[in-house]
């Protein structure tokens, strides 16, 4: 662990893992430090595998943020146990999470700390938004995540809807702010999940009458997939988070998870159902509902890039509701290990 500067005790602990990419690490951080202007609060930068090159960006930041640096090496684990390791370090009485992939173009720091101070809540986030230079690509499947054809409550995680009270559907690990008292009292992130994390704390959290909170004020940008196989795995991670999170907090479920795994077994079941007229209605249904929501998209977007929505969203549901019920069998048997903590 490495310190540079003593000072009063901060208000915030700005928590980030490094790991693996250099060229964005340095720019997540080069973001962090031209905007973060106000406010008492120190940078936790947990080296998560040491991958070549993080670590001399890890100390271009000691050597340059005027704040205090606090760095925490450890062996590659996982990003639950990673972030675990780095609040253990940190001082500040709001705990804000920020991905090493994401650009800051505000003073998140100066807003987190007026929101805490406005309302009674446990946690607060904001949409994640597609960068500017983003490639095609990158662009059509962040409409595709906005759009609630695609990705259903949670899209409200990639655009902007102002100001609400909200769930854990809203709120993504990549821009989010928590009580550290509240982070305490449920023991943190477990330590087995693949992605979502920070679902199963804030589920934890609601449970127990803690409030969340949804602002525009913490938008950041995050750097979308550069390509389709890309992309598909990181559907395949979430699907495969939120079959964990099942096994571990059963109440959590809905029936809306469980659309695109209908969807996927009605697909393999066409072949053999192929002559009978009436099993194709909610095929076409399908298709006309992924066409209008593309369209509707083309028209609010003011982009063509938007049509490619319509190949998308069968890809998103397919991979998901796939993945989804393969991990709910895979770890049915193993579900009691995805709750350690520590």
């Amino acid at each position: 662990m490495v310190k540079k500067k003593n000072q009063e005790n901060p208000s915030i602990s700005v928590v980030m893992i490094a790991h693996r990419d250099v060229a964005l690490l340095r720019a997540a951080l080069t973001s962090i430090k031209k905007h973060f202007l106000k406010g008492r609060w120190e940078l936790i930068l947990v080296n998560n595998g040491n991958y070549p090159g993080i670590s001399d960006v890890i100390q271009w930041a000691v050597n340059n943020f005027t704040q205090e640096v606090v760095v925490v090496d450890t062996k590659e684990t996982q990003p639950g146990a990673a972030r675990n390791l780095g609040v253990a370090r940190a001082k500040g009485k709001i705990l804000l999470f920020l991905d090493d992939d994401i650009e800051c173009f505000s003073d998140l720091v100066a807003e987190v700390e007026q929101i805490f101070e406005q309302y009674a809540i446990s946690v607060a986030g904001g949409p994640n938004l597609t960068p500017k230079n983003s490639n095609s690509f990158q662009k059509a499947s962040g409409y595709a995540m906005e759009s609630f054809f695609g990705a259903g409550p949670m899209s409200a995680r990639y655009a902007k809807k102002g100001e609400m009270e909200c769930d854990e559907h809203s709120l993504i690990l990549c821009n989010l702010a928590v009580r550290r008292d509240d982070f305490v009292q449920f023991k943190g992130f477990p330590l087995g999940f693949a992605s979502s994390e920070e679902n199963y704390f804030m589920q934890q959290v609601s449970s127990s009458g803690g409030a969340m909170f949804f602002s525009d004020r913490l938008a950041v940008f995050h750097k979308r997939r550069a390509n389709l196989s890309s992309f598909l795995q990181q559907i395949e991670k979430y699907a495969l988070g939120r079959a964990q999170n099942l096994l571990v907090f059963p109440q959590s479920f809905s029936f809306l998870y469980f659309i695109p795994t209908f969807f996927f077994f009605y697909l393999i079941s066409l072949p053999f159902f192929r002559e009978q007229a009436f099993y194709l209605w909610p095929l076409y249904t399908y298709m006309g509902l992924s066409f209008f929501s593309a369209i509707s998209l083309c028209w609010r977007k003011k982009s063509i890039l938007a049509l490619a929505t319509f190949f998308l969203f069968p890809l998103i549901h397919i991979v998901y509701g796939k993945t989804l019920f393969m991990g709910l069998l895979f770890w049915f048997r193993k579900r009691k290990s995805l709750n350690a903590h520590g």
